[in-house]
């Protein structure tokens, strides 16, 4: 299986790996590190930088759900999309919120950006429909 980009505070090549996979490729053979559950699932991580992957050092191990809950697949340009049109909405929904609450820094500009941030969001919507072509 070939590595997927991913994104979170980072970007990542990431694949599924059980834990015992894990200690087989990294040749481990210390006891406490077998123990842990060879059938755990999880995603084998190579850390990038401007350099290629090293896998003597830049390789590591994340339990599934916690990679999932911190990185959105990002192989494509429709993944990318899909992440940006997911964060936009979190954003508005918070700024309608904000400006709902009637506190009194709320102006006309949280309105204009609100109008600004809603047109973005069509034309992200508009750039999903065309990349599903």
């Amino acid at each position: 299986m070939d590595f997927k980009k991913y994104i979170a505070n980072n970007t990542v090549n990431a694949k599924p790996i059980s834990w015992g996979g894990y200690i087989n490729l990294r040749k481990f053979d210390t006891p406490f590190l077998v123990e842990k559950g060879s059938s755990d699932e999880g995603y084998l991580i190579e850390h990038m930088d401007d350099r290629e992957p090293d896998p003597r050092y830049q390789n590591s191990w994340i339990p599934k759900e916690e990679f999932e809950k911190d990185y959105k697949i990002a192989d494509t340009y429709l993944d990318r999309l899909n992440i940006e049109r997911a964060e936009l909405s979190i954003k508005i929904s918070t700024l309608v919120n904000f400006i709902d609450s009637k506190d009194d820094l709320v102006d006309e500009y949280h309105k204009e950006q609100l109008g600004a941030m809603i047109e973005y969001c069509k034309i992200l919507d508009i750039r999903i429909s065309k990349a599903k072509v």
